[in-house]
Formats: structure tokens, sequence, C-alpha cells
């Protein structure tokens, strides 16, 4: 018998070819033989299968150290969004650049269809399109591994968004089989089943959901909503003391607690349940073992989220009895390496909040000599050199952040420098590295807006303007672009191009727009073609 070894660039020398043996041996072997030889070449076969890595990877151990940095920033900055586009811009660069190293790596596609569904929650006319399209991204996903059970978590959500319910059903109880502890399976089961009017056992899966979350504050927020909400459909409403006996009764180690309690804090925009939550855990805590450095620290955070009142000329303004209360805590927790970073921070928002510029020297001159982390210092020098009207040394120390420490730049503070200086050239090139970055439709609208107020190149804000509104329609976009239009016919019908300009009006109106917004600036930009418009 002849047995030959088959020996490709795409297969595994140990690989057997039952056809080429039957091809080669004798006929009458291959009968006698047929039957052990299947059962050889299965073995073979299973040995190949074990011995062979699998092609997709969806553990982040998987990934160099390097690489679970960026895995782990990406994720960071989605968890954190709460509305800020300069979040999704630099979630789809890292996501980008870990896609195009490690293309078989799973997870940066569950990331890449999230930063789809949350760019279609900045606008609502193509919020369900936006699902539509990280399901597509999801598909592919469950192409490659049909046990990987984030695919089917995230599905089960954008199904809901899309309100095809049996189909985020299926996903959910996929997910489900398979098995998994991630916290978004039981807030989106418990999403699902509240809509169906089952309060039960949507409650139920919320409080598993809020357990599985952990310090996830997004998951966190999201599960104290859903107890909050459908408990009191059940006859038997959660209070803020439920949620914490909970808490306390499935974590034991009071830095977690007080970990929980930072994030719902953090979380906080607007919602007062989500305080009030925090409060009540916080503070039970600090009953329990008093002077908690973690304890007293979140207390002192939490005063400053409730006493928030406005931004003002950058700075944050605060309710002044609520800040006293936070800086008298702050002055009582005793300096140490992992305290020192936020009391800066707290006290040096105080001081700024308050108007003390002494004080907040002060402040930036003991963070700068002592262990305070360097991120923490400059994002404070920064907003001080903002208030001296030093816009070229914001500049700076912002870019600089925005390179060595993203967490503490603060990208409107940027901006607002460029414009300080009257730097077109240096804002335009931001708006540029943005688009190159992230092209979205966020990015576009953005760049046009600025190409018409601020460098009143009508014909480029049209053609960014509609490249936007391709990718999606929202109004912002949708009103920079139709007031490009309506300024280019006003201009045609001053040269005497009245068609034209007719031409460039019904294109406006096309898109729609908010006519208080394009009267607003057509009294100065579009007098020539009043008559051909609509007053309110």
């Amino acid at each position: 018998m002849l047995l030959i070894l088959q020996v490709t660039p795409d297969r595994n020398p140990r690989e057997f070819s039952l056809w080429q043996y039957i091809v080669f041996s004798n006929p009458i072997t291959v009968m006698r033989n047929f039957g052990n030889t299947v059962l050889f070449c299965a073995a073979l076969l299973g040995a190949t299968a074990s011995y062979a890595a699998p092609r997709f990877k969806t553990e982040a151990s998987q990934l160099s150290a390097q690489k679970r940095e960026l895995l782990s920033e990406t994720m960071k900055v989605l968890d954190d969004w709460s509305g800020e586009n300069e979040k999704l811009v630099a979630a789809g660069v890292m996501i980008d650049s870990l896609i195009k190293s490690d293309p078989d790596f799973l997870p940066i596609y569950i990331e890449k269809a999230r930063l789809a569904i949350m760019r279609g929650a900045t606008g609502t006319n193509d919020f369900k399109k936006a699902n539509r399209d990280a399901l597509a991204i999801i598909a592919e996903v469950q192409k490659k591994d049909p046990s990987y059970p984030k695919s089917y978590v995230l599905a089960g959500h954008a199904f809901l968004n899309v309100e095809d319910f049996e189909s985020a059903r299926k996903s959910l109880e996929r997910a489900e089989r398979i098995g998994t502890s991630d916290p978004w399976l039981y807030n989106n089961f418990a999403d699902l089943y509240g809509r169906m009017r089952q309060y039960d056992k949507a409650l139920a899966y919320a409080k598993k959901a809020l357990i599985q979350s952990k310090d996830n504050g997004k998951a966190l927020v999201s599960a104290i909503a859903f107890i909050s909400d459908f408990s009191g459909f059940t006859g038997h409403p959660v209070r803020s003391a439920d949620i914490s006996q909970l808490l306390f009764d499935s974590f034991k180690d009071p830095e977690q607690r007080m970990r929980i309690a930072v994030r719902l804090t953090g979380a906080y925009h607007g919602t007062p349940e989500v305080l009030d939550h925090a409060y009540e855990i916080i503070e039970r805590q600090r009953k329990e073992t008093p002077g908690l450095e973690s304890a007293d620290l979140a207390l002192a955070e939490w005063f400053l989220a409730k006493g928030y009142w406005k931004t003002q000329n950058m700075i944050g303004i605060y309710d002044p009895k609520l800040s006293a209360a936070a800086d008298k805590i702050l002055d009582a927790v005793k300096p140490s390496q992992s305290a020192n970073g936020r009391i800066f921070t707290g006290k040096f928002a105080i001081a700024l909040g308050n108007g003390d510029i002494g004080k907040a020297s002060e402040l930036l001159k003991a963070g700068e000599a002592g262990d305070v982390p360097r991120g923490r210092v400059m994002a404070g020098k920064s907003l001080m050199m903002w208030l001296k009207s030093d816009y070229a040394e914001v500049i700076k120390i912002e870019e600089g952040l925005a390179d060595s420490e993203p967490d503490f730049a603060n990208e409107s503070l940027l901006v607002a420098a460029y414009s300080r200086l009257g730097r077109k050239d240096m804002q335009a090139a931001y708006y540029k590295r943005q688009l190159e970055r992230n092209p979205s439709a966020w990015t576009l609208g953005n760049y046009s807006h600025f190409l018409l107020f601020f460098m009143h190149d009508i014909d480029g804000a049209i053609v960014y303007g509609e490249k936007a509104l391709k990718e999606m329609k929202y109004p912002m976009a949708s009103n920079t672009t139709s007031l490009a239009y309506l300024m280019k016919a006003s201009t045609l019908k001053r040269a005497g191009n009245a068609a034209a300009a007719r031409k460039h009006v019904d294109q406006a109106k096309a898109i729609g727009f908010d006519e208080g917004y394009v009267f607003q600036y057509c009294d100065t930009y579009c007098a020539d073609i009043q008559s051909l418009l609509t007053r309110p």
C-alpha cells in the first residue's frame, strides 16, 4: 500500500488524504482495509483539529500586552460615553487600529457594532439604520464563531432597538444557552420582558444584571433604571435602601462597593435616582467602616456631582453649600498615593468654581511638587492658562495631553483656544485630523459647519454637509447644509442667475431645515432670496 502525505502551504503536514490513499493503492487492499482506514483517518483528523490553533480569537489574553491595553481603553471610552462626539471619534480610531493589526480578534468587532449603535443615538432620524448596520457587523462575527456569546447579547440589544422582539428573544436565549456572565444579557432580557409587560420576569433579570454589573457604570445605571421602572408594576416599588441591601449582600468588599458607588455617581446625567442610590451606598459604607478613604472620597465627589450648576467660561460652577461640604471632607482625607489625585482634582474644581484663583494656583504649585498624577495637574494647569488668556499655552498642554494622556484632555477647551487666537488654520487642521481618524456623519457635519461659519467656504460646506447627510441625517447637518445652499442661492441671484438660485433653494427645501435657525442667519447671508422662502 502506498501512502501519500500531502503537504501544502494551507494544510498542516499531519493531514492525510483518504482520496490519495484510494487512488494510489491496490484496489483489493483498499477494499480490505477501508474500514480501518476510515478510523485511522478520523483519528488523524481529530489530532489535527486539536493541534491547529483556532483561527479566530475571542479572549483578551490572546493579545499582546500593548493590544490588551488598547482594547481596555477602547471599551472604557465606549462604556463612559454619554453623548460626547469626541469619545466616539477616539473609540473609532482605536477600533480601526486594532482591526488593522489583528483582524481575527472578534471582540473588537463587537466594539465596532457598539460604536455604530452609539453613533445612531446622536441623531434620531437614522437610529434604526445604525442598529441594522450593527447587526450586519454582528452577523459576520457569528459566521466566524457561532459559539461566541457576546455577539448574541449585542444582537439582542440591536434587535430591541429596531423593535424585532422575536429575534431579540432568540438571540438572548442563544447567548444564555452558550453561557455568559455579561450583565448586558440580563439587562437586555429585562428590557425585552418589560416591553412585553412581563414585569416579574423583567424585574428578576434586572436584579441579576445589577449583581453581574459590578463596577460597570453604564450596566449598573441600566439595571437600576429597570428595577425602579418595573418594580412599580409588580406592586412592590424598590427603594434606594433595597438597592444598597442587594449590593451589600452580593459584594462583601468595601472597596468594590465604593467603586460601584463612584461609577454610579460618574454615570449621573440629570437622573436624581442614580445619585440617590449612590448616596445610600456611600453613607451605609461610611457607617460600617468610619474613616475609609475610598468612602470619604466617594462622598466628596458625590457632593460635587449633586451640587453642579453649570459650566461658565469652561469652568464648572457648584452650589456653594455642597461644594463647601465636599471641600471639608477632602481636607479631612489623609494624603496618600491613592488619594492625592482625587483630592487635587476635587479641591481645584472647587477653587475655580468659587473664582478663587489664588487658591487654585497654590493647589497647582503643590500638585506639581507633590505626588499628584501628571495628567491631573496638567489638566488643571490648562484651565488656569485659559483663565489667564494664555491660549497658546492651553493649546500646547491640550495637544500634549491628547497624545500622552487622553483621559485628561479637554477637546472643547482646545478648539476654543484655537478660536480665541484666531488660528483658523489650526482649527482646520484639527477638523481634518478628526475626519482622517473617523469620517463619520458627525465629524463631517462639524467640518461643514466650520467651513461655513469660520472659513466662509460655502461650496466646501455644501460638499461636506452632503457627505454628512449621506452617512446620517441629523438636525445640525441638515440646518448647516441647507443654509449653505441658501447662501449659495443668494449669491447666484445677486449675480443674475435666477434659475440656478431657484435650484439651490429647492435643494435646501428638499433636505429640510429648522426655519427659525435658518432665518436667524438669512437676514445677513440670504437677503437676495428672501422672497423665495416662506417665513414661519
